[in-house]
C-alpha cells in the first residue's frame, strides 16, 4: 500500500506541469484548490492543495485529510487522513481539531482515548467548529466530573502545537511513533505510516 500510495503521488508530480513560478501566490492556487474541491474536481483539487499542504498550510492540510478519510482522489485511509488532520489542527483548525477529536473516539489509525478525544472537542469549540458544544456534552459522559473538571481547568493553556507526536497504528496494529516510519512521497512531502 505504501508502494502505491508513493507511485501515485509521485504520478501527480509528472502529470500537470508546475508554474513557472512555484506556488508564489499561495493565495491563488489555496482559492483554486478550494473551488476544484467544493465541485468535486479532485486532481485539480489535489495538485493545488498537496503542495501547499506540505508548505504547512493548514487550510490544505485539512482538506488533504478529508479527501484521504473520504477518498476522495486518493486512496481511502484513515491513518493518513489522521496525520493530515493533526498537521491542521497543531495550527488551530477548527476542523482540523473536530477531526482529531474523533480520530481519538473511533478507530482512526491512533489509539482511542477519551481524555484526548474531550480535549480536542474543547479546543474545537474554542476555535469556533460549529457544534463542537452539542458534541461536547455527548464526550463528557464517557468521562468522571472529576476527569472533566480537570481538563477543562487544563485547557485555559493547553497548546496542541506542543503535543507530542501521537502513535499511528499500521496495519497489523502494532504501534509505531509517525517519525519512525515517514516515507518521502513528493518532493517534500511526508506521510506517516498508513498501511
Amino acid at each position: 500500500m505504501i508502494v502505491r500510495v508513493a507511485l501515485f503521488v509521485l504520478a501527480l508530480s509528472f502529470a500537470w506541469p508546475l508554474p513557472s513560478v512555484a506556488w508564489s501566490d499561495d493565495g491563488a492556487e489555496l482559492q483554486a484548490g478550494l473551488a476544484a474541491y467544493e465541485v468535486q474536481d479532485w486532481p485539480v483539487a489535489l495538485r493545488h492543495l498537496l503542495p501547499l499542504a506540505v508548505k504547512g498550510d493548514a487550510e490544505a492540510q485539512y482538506r488533504i485529510s478529508r479527501m484521504y478519510f473520504e477518498g476522495w482522489g486518493l486512496p481511502k485511509d484513515a491513518c493518513a487522513s489522521t496525520i493530515w488532520a493533526e498537521k491542521a489542527a497543531r495550527q488551530g483548525h477548527p476542523f482540523g481539531a473536530w477531526s482529531m477529536s474523533f480520530a481519538y473516539d473511533m478507530p482512526s489509525g491512533v489509539r482511542r482515548n477519551q481524555e484526548m478525544a474531550y480535549r480536542w472537542m474543547v479546543y474545537a469549540d474554542k476555535m469556533g467548529a460549529p457544534k463542537a458544544k452539542e458534541n461536547l456534552d455527548f464526550m463528557a459522559g464517557e468521562l468522571t466530573p472529576e476527569e472533566r473538571a480537570a481538563i477543562d481547568e487544563d485547557m485555559k493553556t493547553w497548546d496542541p502545537s506542543k503535543l507530542p507526536a501521537p502513535e499511528y497504528f499500521v496495519i497489523d496494529k502494532s504501534v509505531v511513533n509517525d517519525t519512525e516510519l515517514y516515507f518521502t512521497l513528493h518532493a517534500y512531502l511526508k506521510v506517516g505510516p498508513c498501511d
